[in-house]
């Protein structure tokens, strides 16, 4: 009987020796190895990350709950005003904006549950594709949300967007050379 080596991560499977881009190094994310302080950076910025996914998922769960909620009041407003040049949304599109809201919320915290499933497990032990697979996400949606929201004057939006880019992209840049294969 042929018995695969065990990798790092795997917790007791077997899988084999480099699959998926997987490192064994004292370094790895799973590893019971004392980390060295590259590895404590990288356990750092992916805790980071992590908690950023679970603010997300947070987020798109208040959007679905409480699209009116007080701590939304300048978002919404941002909105009423580029649209309606009102401060307030009307009555007629309040119905219309709680949908909106909750459908954009669904999406928002489905994407932070993958976000969080990548970040927690083939991120952790550094597989390339985790890392391209978060990176292409956050570059496919931050530059068309961003220019939408600027042609609509939604600045709301804008700020949420530019706060969302900073809390994934910093740290993504810092940890860009733990995929790389270079020394970090």
């Amino acid at each position: 009987m042929l018995t695969l080596p065990r990798v790092p991560g795997t917790h007791g499977r077997r899988a084999a020796a480099g699959a998926y881009g997987t490192r064994e190094s004292p370094d790895d994310a799973m590893s019971t190895e004392p980390p060295t302080e590259a590895g404590a950076s990288f356990q750092l910025l992916r805790v980071w990350l992590v908690m950023a996914s679970a603010a997300t998922i947070v987020v798109g769960v208040i959007l679905v709950a409480t699209p009116e909620a007080p701590f939304l009041a300048g978002y919404n407003r941002s909105v009423a005003q580029a649209f309606w040049a009102q401060p307030q949304l009307p009555d007629a599109v309040r119905a219309y904006h709680r949908w909106t809201f909750g459908i954009l919320g669904a999406a928002i915290a489905g994407w932070g549950v993958c976000n969080t499933c990548l970040l927690l497990y083939p991120f952790a032990r550094r597989e390339r594709w985790a890392f391209a697979a978060l990176a292409a996400g956050i570059a496919t949606w931050v530059p068309m949300d961003l220019l939408l929201s600027m042609r609509a004057g939604v600045s709301g939006e804008v700020v949420f967007v530019s706060a969302a880019l900073l809390a994934f992209g910093v740290p993504l840049l810092f940890l860009w050379p733990y995929f790389r294969g270079g020394a970090a």
